[in-house]
């Protein structure tokens, strides 16, 4: 039997060791945006939800998500995703977002992540690419 359940400031306390080394096995889908401090300072100052699915008493998986308000529509955003069973909780997954997006008065759920999220959720549409170049720290001329 699978649970969904919004990780409380306690738990993520608990859990931040965890967490935070499940973290370091990625940093290619968070380390140029995020550093692990100013993630977990995020979800302790409530800017980001953390949210664990898996077994009861379990977490296979971490999602981390953020509500932004923009003056046409508010959106939930799914920032962060990690750990393992993705194809078996999906489901609940999308029905727990989808339960808090209209709890939360949200127009728009959007999925920032890799390449191949749109062949696991096939109600969401690819609506734009972002595309990535480093920057030099000192001028080509």
């Amino acid at each position: 039997m699978e649970e969904a359940r919004r990780i409380s400031i306690e738990e993520w306390n608990t859990h931040w060791p965890k967490i935070s080394a499940a973290l370091d096995r990625i940093p290619q889908f968070w380390a140029d945006y995020w550093t692990k401090e100013s993630i977990n300072g995020a979800v302790v100052q409530g800017q980001w939800q953390a949210w664990g699915f898996g077994g009861i008493g379990d977490i296979n998986i971490v999602v981390l998500t953020q509500i932004m308000s923009f003056p046409a529509s508010r959106i939930l955003q799914m920032i962060l995703a990690f750990g393992n069973d993705l194809e078996r909780l999906m489901p609940l997954m999308e029905a727990t977002f989808e339960r808090f997006a209209i709890e939360t008065e949200c127009d728009l759920c959007e999925i920032i992540g890799r390449v191949g999220w749109e062949k696991k959720l096939p109600r969401f549409r690819r609506t734009g690419v972002m595309l990535k170049a480093r920057v030099p720290k000192t001028g080509v001329h």
